[in-house]
């Protein structure tokens, strides 16, 4: 059986969709669905044997856009809970996500 937490390992770069909110540039949010489709086809990429992967991030604009800001999203691949910390690389919605544990 795969080591789920240690097949996740690693550092996983993901582009996001930046929204903006009412037209004012300080008001631009992650596309926290699109962010939530791509770590989970990171995950199905590492580990080919996962059957159910789901992930959970922050609520749809609860997240500005802005490099060094950081969050947490959990993925649950095939039961298992796995805690990812996302870390945004730029002020252009890129990502990087590194499994925590």
């Amino acid at each position: 059986m795969i080591n789920v937490l240690r097949a996740a390992r690693g550092v996983l770069l993901i582009t996001t969709v930046v929204t903006m909110a009412t037209g004012c540039s300080s008001n631009r949010r992650l596309d926290m669905a699109d962010l939530v489709r791509g770590l989970e086809e990171q995950m199905r990429v590492r580990i080919p044997s996962a059957r159910d992967v789901a992930a959970e991030c922050p609520t749809a604009n609860s997240v500005a856009v802005g490099k060094g800001v950081s969050f947490q999203c959990s993925v649950s691949v095939d039961g298992r809970r796995i805690l990812v910390t996302m870390t945004q690389t730029d002020d252009h919605g890129h990502v990087s996500s590194l499994v925590d544990g």
